[in-house]
Parts: C-alpha cells; sequence; structure tokens
C-alpha cells in the first residue's frame, strides 16, 4: 500500500489524499483511482494522437527503429488493449472530431452518444447542427435600416441576391443604364437605384 502511496504525483495523489494508506483501505484507495483514471476513450485518444504525433524517421539506424517500437508500437499495442469494438471507426471518428470547430466538440460531447461515439454518431450530429444552424441564419435574415428620406422604416434581407436581366438592345438599354448609374429615379440625388434597396 506504501508503495503504491509512495509511486502516485501530482493529481492522482491529491485523489487519493483524504484516504489514509493502511491495507484496509487499499481497495478503496485503488477504486478511487480506476473510477477517476480508468477512461477507456480519454486513453484510446491519448494512445491515437501519440501514433499520429509519432515523427517519422530520416534515416535508417537501429536508434530510429528501436524508438518507433518503444513509441509507435506501444501505442498500438496498449489501444488494442483497451478491446474497443471497431478500432477502425474509432480511428475515423477520432479524426472527424479532430477537424470540427470546438464549440461544435463541446456540444457533441455534451449530447448523449455513446462512451466511445461512433463515427455515424458524429455525423449525425453535425447534420442535426447543420439543420439548426441554417434554420436559426433564416430566421435572423431581416435587418432594421435606417429610415429613409421621406422618415419611413424599411427592413432589407441581408442575403438576398438581386439581378437585372433584359433583352432590349439599343437606345433603350442606354437610358436605363444612365439612370442606374447617374441620379436616382427616385429621390433624385446621386447615387443609383440600387442603393434605395
Amino acid at each position: 500500500m506504501h508503495y503504491l502511496a509512495g509511486a502516485l504525483k501530482g493529481r492522482a495523489l491529491d485523489v487519493c489524499a483524504s484516504v489514509v494508506p493502511t491495507p484496509e483501505n487499499y481497495v478503496v484507495f485503488w477504486e478511487t483511482l480506476v473510477s477517476k483514471y480508468q477512461d477507456d476513450r480519454l486513453l484510446a485518444d491519448i494512445y491515437f494522437s501519440q501514433m499520429l504525433d509519432f515523427k517519422t524517421a530520416h534515416q535508417e539506424s537501429a536508434a530510429c527503429l528501436n524508438n518507433f517500437l518503444e513509441k509507435f508500437d506501444t501505442s498500438v499495442n496498449a489501444i488494442k488493449h483497451l478491446n474497443i469494438p471497431d478500432l477502425l471507426d474509432f480511428f475515423i471518428a477520432s479524426l472527424a472530431l479532430s477537424k470540427l470547430d470546438s464549440q461544435t466538440r463541446k456540444l457533441f460531447e455534451m449530447s448523449k452518444h455513446s462512451e466511445i461515439p461512433t463515427y455515424k454518431e458524429i455525423i449525425d450530429f453535425v447534420k442535426n447542427q447543420r439543420k439548426a444552424l441554417s434554420s436559426l441564419s433564416k430566421n435572423n435574415q431581416t435587418s432594421f435600416v435606417k429610415q429613409n428620406n421621406s422618415g419611413n422604416s424599411t427592413y432589407r434581407s441581408k442575403s438576398v441576391p438581386h439581378s437585372f436581366v433584359t433583352n432590349n438592345s439599343g437606345g433603350e438599354n442606354k437610358k436605363l443604364y444612365k439612370s442606374l448609374t447617374g441620379n436616382c429615379t427616385i429621390c433624385k440625388q446621386l447615387h443609383s437605384v440600387f442603393s434605395m434597396f
């Protein structure tokens, strides 16, 4: 018991600080540590990150190969030991989560999903978020615009495209172009008629 207590450092030691290290408390001590640190998903994320972050060897040497075996192979064996049901799905899901913005990841982690989330759970969540954000965006598209010269308040959509199409040719187009780029035909001030809308 004293060997275990002596081997702890930092937060692990803090977790067990309130438990007196006696042989009778060994089970309590051990269960406290396991409940705090035996998180298969967290461990799998750590091992997967170690594999992704492992630096490529740039030369052939026994030291480089030894480093590969000590770090990369150890991480692979450790993640296999966690008995994750579908390791490939876990890798893809972890990679997908890492590509999302922090707010979306936070919302996903706060949502209901399996202990080790699947790629399908992540994609379903992202689709629902996209749908919700699109709906919210459409509801907030109308904005108040300052009062025009006649004192009337107007509303304008922020993202509605405007276009002008004509199939007249010759003099009518020139006349219309001049009215669009010169004085406004509504208020007679120097700006295009489009700036009124």
